[in-house]
């Protein structure tokens, strides 16, 4: 139970993708709940042709809980997965409101302390109560890092041993069988200087100004270009700092790009500049192709996986 995967392109709903596939490829039945409006009858590109969507619509938690269970009493799955926060509340509410006996497992993707950085002392008050009190209601949780694991259990009080710890799914066929040509970009020709890369939703959780202002002094010491893929909400911050450092002609954002494997292949190193993680899943990516890589030492993920 998730994001709908048709409509966003970030970490968690590359997860739930590959992760669906590869059980649904083992024989196992797939539904994927969706907060989204009915889906189309017809399972969309990226995903098996035997998975189900199903839609819980896109009403408020409590009245999603209800639907969630209903669609639990009449289909009685093995169990329910939930990817991310408002995942895990809506399964730890239809936990609480409805009688079935599915078992409920939540995920958390992210260092949740540090997603409350800049909100109000009621707010982080109000967050931490009501994340403890719902997630002791699901049956366990899964964390995408031993950081993410510790951070999870003094978030909320909840004993380790009520948490596991398992990576995310990240090196597949599609990053091995690769044909990996140069991508489709003037920066990628052979005579052009070395591109530095960086992708992910463009949030202040990504600090993309702390990469673009260090590619300003980069740049004063070397000919590159900095490459940032990726669509969100900092877009016309971002671009506004690139045109107040003049750098419109050394740094582009793309935006989303399907497949960004080629990108990542031919780039002279990868770059996450995040002020928190839980598992960066493009980092694993980058290293898979043979790519350097460059993070910031953030809560967390990417100490665990360059150690």
């Amino acid at each position: 139970m998730g994001r709908d995967p048709r409509a966003t392109h970030g970490g968690i709903t590359t997860v739930i993708r590959k992760l669906a596939n590869e059980m649904a490829d083992m024989g196992i039945r797939i539904d994927l709940l969706l907060f989204s409006n009915p889906p189309q009858k017809v399972v969309p590109a990226g995903l098996h042709p035997s998975i189900r969507l199903i839609s819980l619509g896109t009403a408020p938690k409590i009245v999603t809980a209800f639907r969630l269970g209903g669609y639990l009493r009449r289909h009685s799955p093995d169990v329910l997965l939930c990817a991310g926060g408002r995942a895990n509340t809506v399964g730890a509410w239809a936990r609480i409101l409805t009688r079935h006996s599915v078992p409920i497992w939540g995920s958390v993707h992210n260092t949740l302390s540090m997603g409350e950085k800049h909100m109000r002392f009621t707010r982080k008050l109000s967050r931490r109560i009501l994340s403890s009190l719902l997630y002791r209601r699901l049956d366990g949780l899964i964390a995408v890092s031993q950081g993410v694991a510790a951070d999870l259990s003094k978030y909320t009080g909840l004993s380790a041993t009520r948490i596991k710890v398992i990576y995310n799914p990240v090196v597949d066929s599609k990053i091995n069988g690769s044909e990996l040509q140069r991508p489709p970009h003037p920066w990628f020709l052979s005579d052009q200087p070395p591109v530095i890369l960086s992708a992910g939703r463009l949030a202040k959780q990504k600090d993309f100004p702390t990469l673009i202002r260090a590619f300003e002094l980069v740049r004063k010491q070397t000919d590159c270009r900095l490459l940032i893929l990726g669509e969100g909400k900092e877009r016309k911050a971002l671009e506004a700092l690139i045109k107040e450092l003049h750098l419109e002609k050394e740094v582009e954002l793309p935006g989303f790009v399907p497949n960004p494997f080629p990108f990542m292949r031919h780039s002279a190193v990868f770059v996450i500049s995040s002020r928190w993680e839980g598992l960066p899943t493009v980092l694993i990516e980058a290293m898979a192709l043979g790519t350097p890589v460059v993070a910031t030492d953030c809560p967390s993920g990417p100490k665990e996986i360059l150690d």
